[in-house]
C-alpha cells in the first residue's frame, strides 16, 4: 500500500491502529520541518536531531492517547515544547545567580533588570500553582531531587509526582510563553 496517497487524516486512523508504514510517512513528511526548527532555535545540529527524534518518539508512543487531529500542529507545539524544556533543563543546570554577584560581574543593569524581570515570572508562574505541585516542583527542580526522593518525602507516588511535575511544566509553559524573549536575552547576555 502506498502510504504517500494518503491524507494526513488517513495516515492519523491508521497510526491510531498502531501502523508502522503510516507512522513512517508521517515522519517522512513532517521531521524537516521539527528539525529546521529546532535547528533554528538552537543552533546546534545534534541537538536539534535528537529533540527531533524524542518528539517522533513521543508521537509513536502516545498515538492512542493523543487527540491529534492536525499532526503539522501538534508537530509545532512539540518542538515549541522541547526547545522551551530544554532551556529551563540548561537553566536548573547551571548554578543559581546571585543579582549582587550578576551586577557585579557585568557591570550591566540590563542584565540585572533582566534577570529580576524572569526571576519575577518564574515565581508568579509557581505561585499560580496548586500547593502540591508548588512543593513537588520545586523539590524537583530547585533541590535537584529524584522522582522517587520526592515520593518519599511527600509520601504520595511517583506517579503522583511525575504527574505534578508535568502539570507544572504545562503551566509554566503556558505562563512563561510571553518571557521567553526575556529569558533568551537574559542567556545571550550571560554568556557574554
Amino acid at each position: 500500500m502506498r502510504y504517500n496517497l494518503h491524507s494526513e487524516y488517513e495516515l492519523i486512523e491508521l497510526l491510531r491502529h498502531s501502523n508502522d508504514d503510516a507512522f513512517k510517512e508521517l515522519y517522512h513528511r513532517y521531521w524537516k520541518l521539527v528539525y529546521v526548527t529546532a535547528l533554528h532555535k538552537l543552533q546546534d545540529k545534534d541537538l536539534a536531531e535528537q529533540l527531533t527524534e524524542r518528539i517522533f518518539m513521543d508521537l509513536w508512543r502516545k498515538r492512542d492517547e493523543t487527540d491529534l487531529s492536525s499532526v503539522e500542529a501538534y508537530l509545532k507545539m512539540a518542538v515549541r515544547d522541547a526547545i522551551i524544556n530544554h532551556i529551563k533543563v540548561q537553566l536548573s543546570k547551571s548554578h543559581p545567580v546571585n543579582p549582587k554577584d550578576l551586577s557585579a560581574n557585568t557591570g550591566n543593569t540590563d542584565t540585572v533588570t533582566l534577570y529580576h524581570d524572569l526571576y519575577s515570572a518564574i515565581e508568579k508562574g509557581i505561585a499560580l500553582l496548586p500547593e502540591q505541585t508548588q512543593e513537588v516542583f520545586r523539590l524537583s527542580r530547585t533541590e535537584n531531587r529524584s522522582v522517587s526522593e520526592i515520593a518519599r518525602h511527600m509520601r504520595i507516588s511517583e506517579e503522583a509526582v511525575e504527574h505534578h511535575i508535568r502539570q507544572s511544566l504545562r503551566a509554566l509553559n503556558y505562563y512563561l510563553k510571553d518571557y521567553l524573549f526575556v529569558l533568551l536575552m537574559f542567556l545571550c547576555q550571560c554568556s557574554w
